[in-house]
């Protein structure tokens, strides 16, 4: 008897690796996310988590139709963002606002619904990247009868968390925009629990909510740390940390808001009150696209965009992050943490995090951040253990077999959906 339910599982097991084998995705992104030279991102994580588990996945996105492309894991489509048709209109409105831009560019690009249309008949499920284009995702998965997952950062937390970039009646726009996809959609995936609280308290269902963790790639990250690098930035960071200064590191792109404001914040309050008290510290600013960012001090350094971040990273005493405003899981929090960093970080910037302050990391409010700094810069047993501590949390919660739970909600999606059919 034992050996006949032993040969039923098996069975079973078999069938269901079958059907992830042939289960075909489509997943829409809403930013150029992939290129030849790019840098890992956590949605090609995600693809190539699905591809080697067996998935056939079409990567759409924005971009030019002419790039080489070398990814042997999924297919990739581009299509133009801005359609000829409503030119001059685009671009004027990416001038005054860059989310209804975006939002505009999906729901009115005649082009994208075709292609959506197309690539969903041989697909099983969609997976959407974020909301910019889930509209014209939903409309073609709503044709061919096809499940839509929702994945990425929640927009309207970051306007009810203090932007102002948005009028009133644009922000109720975009408010109306994503709620209606939030409820079209079959399944929202976030980042953590606290993204699931917020859309409960929105009156989405429990069931539809599936909180997979942000996870990164820690055996890529350690390679990268190992790397020689001989850029020019690098090499200057490094004969400062020779003679003996303490370097305190914030990263990210600067082309986004959450990030310039931080950056203002470092330039304007941190440093200025910091470098009074010990003139011994550098701050490092890495990421690209530092531009309308006054460097008013040589201490505070703009290294621009870099090839190899981690290197940069792993030259650290410590890293901040002032986040004032922002969603989801900051990976810079993850990747200082990966490099056992001790860090920092404002209760925005460890949000969805099960972090303990003063064990995995410093969570204090932005004016306390010069004396938390003091403190651990005069404490360095202190500061060892929060980057032990730190490290050891990602690597118990935030390792890449995560991403192996969107195959499994894929499949159960796919799987209920043959049923009905």
């Amino acid at each position: 008897m034992n050996k006949c339910k032993s040969s039923e599982n098996f069975e079973n097991f078999n069938i269901d690796r079958l059907l992830i084998m042939y289960l075909r995705i489509l997943v829409v992104s809403d930013e150029l996310y992939y290129t030849n030279n790019s840098l890992p991102s956590t949605l090609i994580d995600i693809v190539r988590v699905l591809a080697k588990r067996g998935c056939k996945v079409c990567l759409v996105q924005p971009g030019s139709s002419d790039w080489v492309r070398y990814e042997k894991l999924f297919h990739v489509i581009t299509f133009s963002r801005i359609p000829e048709y409503f030119t001059s209109f685009f671009k004027a409105l990416q001038r005054s606002n860059e989310t209804l831009f975006k939002a505009a560019a999906s729901s009115l690009n005649l082009k994208v619904y075709r292609l959506l249309w197309e690539q969903s008949r041989s697909s099983d499920v969609i997976l959407c990247y974020d909301v910019q284009y889930a509209i014209p995702a939903i409309i073609a998965a709503k044709i061919t009868r096809k499940p839509v997952i929702l994945l990425g950062d929640i927009l309207y937390i970051s306007y009810y968390r203090g932007l102002k970039d948005v009028s009133p009646l644009q922000l109720l726009m975009l408010l109306a925009w994503e709620k209606t996809v939030e409820y079209l959609v079959d399944r929202i995936a976030v980042w953590g629990p606290d993204d699931e609280k917020f859309l409960l308290s929105s009156g989405i269902a429990k069931e539809k909510i599936k909180v997979i963790p942000l996870s990164i790639d820690l055996t890529k990250i350690e390679l990268l740390t190992k790397q020689p690098n001989d850029e020019l930035p690098y090499r200057r960071l490094k004969q400062l940390k020779e003679k003996g200064f303490k370097i305190i590191m914030f990263h990210g792109n600067m082309s986004y808001s959450p990030n310039q404001l931080s950056v203002h914040h470092i330039i304007r309050n941190i440093a200025p009150a910091l470098l009074k008290r010990d003139n011994n510290i550098v701050f490092v600013i890495v990421g690209a696209n530092p531009k309308n960012i006054e460097q008013t001090n040589d201490q505070i350094i703009f290294t621009g965009r870099v090839n190899n971040i981690f290197s940069f990273l792993d030259l650290a005493d410590l890293a901040i992050v002032p986040l004032t405003v922002g969603t989801g899981v900051k990976n810079k929090v993850l990747e200082y943490f990966a490099l056992s960093k001790p860090v920092i970080a404002t209760k925005i910037g460890v949000e969805n995090l099960a972090v303990k302050n003063m064990f995995h990391c410093v969570i204090t409010d932005i004016d306390e951040f010069p004396d938390k700094v003091i403190l651990l810069l005069e404490n360095p047993d202190l500061l060892a253990t929060l980057g032990r501590n730190g490290q050891e949390y990602v690597r118990e919660n935030h390792q890449f077999k995560n991403y192996e739970r969107y195959v499994e909600l894929a499949n159960e999606l796919s799987k209920s959906n043959f049923s009905k059919n």
